[in-house]
């Protein structure tokens, strides 16, 4: 892993960037596969390569409104042996994942936007069985009552995309 992060004080101002590249070879990599019974099964992999682009970012502007985010760019290789399997994406392994929040905060109310989005993935070694892209809006509020109290709304997968977990649960909406 190699990373770079850069830090400031300043009240309004870019606080946090940072970027980080990762190259991991593994052997007897174990993950969560969809079998035909539609069950996730704990599988040996076998060889696997991880690479990727992790970045983070946090900036703060006007003293009232403060944004974060990241994204990873991954490239998760199966290196098994087996031929159907070699050169495919790893199962649950997005090549892609944004995420970012907005946050407007003035005396005891704040409010805030997040996004985020997953690239579409495989559910199985032999990548034919797909997920979808993903992606959610979330809106909400907090309303600072006391020194310990607060009442906070949040309204999560605001735009109602249907989307469900790896092992077909739906998400909240």
């Amino acid at each position: 892993d190699l990373g770079l992060v850069y830090r400031s004080v300043g009240a309004t101002s870019i606080g946090l960037a940072e970027i980080v590249y990762y190259h991991n070879r593994v052997d007897d990599l174990i993950r969560f596969v969809h079998n035909s019974q539609q069950v996730s099964r704990p599988h040996n992999i076998g060889a696997a390569l991880l690479r990727g682009v992790e970045t983070r970012v946090q900036a703060r502007f006007l003293s009232q409104l403060r944004l974060r985010g990241n994204y990873v760019y991954q490239r998760a290789e199966n290196r098994s042996l087996f031929s159907f399997e070699k050169g495919n994406d790893l199962p649950n392994a997005p090549r892609h994942r944004l995420g970012a929040r907005l946050e407007w905060e003035r005396g005891r109310r704040l409010v805030h936007y997040e996004f985020s989005r997953e690239s579409r993935h495989f559910l199985d070694r032999a990548n034919l069985r797909t997920v979808p892209v993903r992606t959610l809006h979330n809106i909400g509020g907090r309303l600072a009552l006391a020194a310990e109290v607060a009442l906070a709304v949040e309204v999560r997968n605001a735009s109602d995309n249907q989307v469900a977990d790896l092992w077909g649960y739906p998400l909240p909406s």
